[in-house]
């Protein structure tokens, strides 16, 4: 079966860039190529590609120690946030799926969002502490990671 002569073939966006296989790669080459560059900038805060990749392995690890792998899922429940960023690629790190929820909906929301979702761990920020203590414990979730404000630092 061929295309109608109308439709044509999508080609790459721009193959002037690099071509990555992921976006943990895309990152691994700004942290070689770039390291003191930002990554991010959030508000009044920034992180450089170098702190950026230093505080992904760092939590990666945490979440691989939690179960984290290819199969499992790892819910957020965060604010948007350099630590959102941080957690987000650290799971795709770990090969696991993530799962952003949003951390704006009440607990009954949650569970009704959550109901079928097996996962290993939840990672949050200091707001949604409570929620997701609640969630972990609904859902049997054995893991539960807070970023910032007071909970575990980046590793930057």
């Amino acid at each position: 079966m061929t295309a109608p002569s109308h439709v044509r073939a999508p080609r790459p966006f721009n193959t002037s860039l690099p071509q990555h296989e992921s976006l943990v790669h895309m990152l691994l080459a700004a942290v070689e190529a770039q390291p003191d560059l930002p990554a991010v900038i959030f508000e009044q805060q920034s992180i450089t590609y170098a702190e950026l990749g230093r505080a992904v392995a760092g939590l990666a690890k945490r979440l691989e120690a939690a179960g984290a792998k290819r199969g499992e899922r790892v819910i957020l429940l965060m604010v948007n946030s350099i630590e959102m960023d941080a957690a987000l690629m650290a799971v795709m790190a770990t090969c696991a799926q993530v799962a952003p929820v949003n951390p704006f909906l009440t607990l009954p929301e949650l569970k009704r969002q959550l109901g079928d979702l097996s996962a290993c761990a939840i990672v949050c920020d200091k707001q949604s502490e409570e929620k997701a203590a609640a969630v972990a414990a609904q859902f049997g979730i054995p893991t539960q990671l807070t970023l910032g404000a007071g909970g575990t630092p980046l590793d930057t």
